[in-house]
C-alpha cells in the first residue's frame, strides 16, 4: 500500500482495548469481543520511511445472540371452558428480555409480562407459542401443545385386580 510521497506502509499496529498497548499487527486482523456496544479501536500504520500515523475510532458491536425461550404450562389436557396458565420467565438473555409476543394457534397477545393466562372454549389441539425479543431485537420462539376435549371426568379412579399366580 502506498503511503504517497513514494513511500509504502511497512507496518499495521492495532489498540482493540484502549490501553495504549497494541494488540495485533498486520493489515487485516480477525478479533471478537465478549460483549456488545461501543469499543474503542486504534489503528496505527508506519511507513518504509518510518513516519508514524494513527486514527482512532468507535466501532458499535451489536448483540446477534438471540435469546433463550422457554415455556411452562400448568396443565396441558383440559376440558372446554377451562383456562391454562402458561409461563415463559425461565426465559434468559444476555442483555435483557423486553417483549413477550403470545400466540394461540394464529391469534396473536402482546404483553411485556413474561406470564398469560387463556381459556378454551372450544375442543381439539391448539399450538400455544411465546415469541421473546431482547433488547437488540434478537428473539426465539417456543411452543406447548394443548389439547381440549369436550368434557371429562375430572375424578377418574381406575383399579385393578392382581392375582397371585399358583408356583
Amino acid at each position: 500500500r502506498s503511503a504517497g510521497y513514494g513511500n509504502s506502509i511497512a507496518k499495521y499496529e492495532w489498540d482493540l482495548n484502549d490501553d495504549g498497548t497494541f494488540d495485533q499487527t498486520g493489515e487485516t486482523i480477525n478479533f471478537s469481543w465478549s460483549s456488545p456496544g461501543p469499543k474503542p479501536v486504534t489503528l496505527r500504520v508506519q511507513t518504509t520511511a518510518g513516519k508514524t500515523t494513527t486514527y482512532s475510532e468507535n466501532l458499535i458491536i451489536g448483540d446477534i445472540t438471540p435469546p433463550k425461550a422457554e415455556i411452562r404450562a400448568n396443565q396441558t389436557v383440559i376440558a372446554t371452558g377451562d383456562t391454562v396458565s402458561f409461563d415463559a420467565s425461565a426465559s434468559r438473555d444476555s442483555r435483557g428480555i423486553n417483549n413477550y409476543s403470545w400466540y394461540v394457534d394464529n391469534e396473536q397477545f402482546q404483553t411485556v409480562t413474561p406470564q398469560k393466562s387463556y381459556t378454551f372454549n372450544e375442543p381439539g389441539q391448539y399450538n400455544v407459542s411465546v415469541n421473546v425479543s431482547d433488547t437488540s431485537g434478537n428473539t426465539r420462539m417456543a411452543w406447548v401443545l394443548v389439547s381440549v376435549v369436550s368434557s371429562f371426568n375430572r375424578n377418574i379412579t381406575a383399579t385393578h385386580n392382581i392375582k397371585e399366580r399358583p408356583q
